[in-house]
């Protein structure tokens, strides 16, 4: 697809906000490939724009990450994780701006998803993960990793694959919206970039940011689409 008719198709795709996938994940622990007791209480859950208790929720998940900041191990390269995810304006929130410059006479729209997840053990909040959705004609689509952590007694169980999944499932869900809405607009197929990327604090965060990319991956192979096509995956971890 020549890029001025992308322009002008992506004006009538992202001109409204994409939906929002509020969902929980139950963590399952398969425990004769782990070696690990089988998770039955560990939920991941989405965070939604407003709840009752959320600022309880949010104000616990911000004490853990200072308690043991003193006590994790910075690796050469990296830098501590600062808890910024947890900030008011990292909500969960679908947002469709027009960045269009001075010069431009035409909107150019860009859609963010961006999502908080809150992991609990029994309802107790263990982790969190902030992660945002772009997609723009410029950039097409990058899933930006913003910050991921996860209380030190749970960690290497399986549970952060299970949030990197979980990332992966809701991308792919915008990613079946955006597929509808080419279908309701244009008879051609839409070719799209895919860039997974993030700034790690860790080798762990590293990895997240590997294991959501290949997840992605996977995913859209197990996919139906009927008018995307993808032409690229990329994968970044940034520090």
């Amino acid at each position: 697809m020549r890029r001025d008719t992308k322009d002008i198709l992506f004006r009538k795709l992202l001109a409204v906000p994409l939906q929002l996938h509020l969902h929980p994940t139950f963590v399952q622990s398969d425990d004769h490939l782990t070696g690990q007791p089988a998770w039955e209480d560990i939920v991941i859950y989405v965070e939604p724009p407003s709840a009752p208790g959320l600022k309880q929720v949010i104000s616990k998940l911000r004490r853990q990450v200072r308690a043991t900041a003193p006590h994790e191990k910075i690796e050469q390269g990296h830098t501590q994780l600062s808890g910024n995810g947890l900030r008011a304006g990292r909500k969960t929130q679908s947002t469709s701006s027009d960045i269009r410059l001075e010069d431009d006479r035409l909107p150019q729209f860009m859609a963010e998803v961006c999502y908080r997840l809150i992991v609990t053990d029994r309802l107790t909040p263990i982790g969190y993960c902030t992660f945002c959705i772009q997609i723009s004609h410029w950039q097409d689509v990058e899933v930006d990793l913003d910050e991921v952590w996860l209380a030190r007694d749970y960690r290497g169980k399986g549970i952060g694959q299970a949030m990197a999944e979980k990332v992966a499932d809701i991308a792919i869900l915008t990613l079946e919206e955006l597929d509808a809405r080419v279908g309701e607009n244009s008879r051609r197929q839409l070719g799209l970039d895919v860039y997974v990327g993030g700034d790690v604090y860790s080798r762990s965060g590293e990895s997240f940011v590997r294991c959501t990319c290949d997840a992605l991956i996977a995913g859209t192979d197990f996919t139906d689409w009927h008018t995307l096509r993808f032409t690229r995956f990329g994968c970044d971890a940034r520090w």
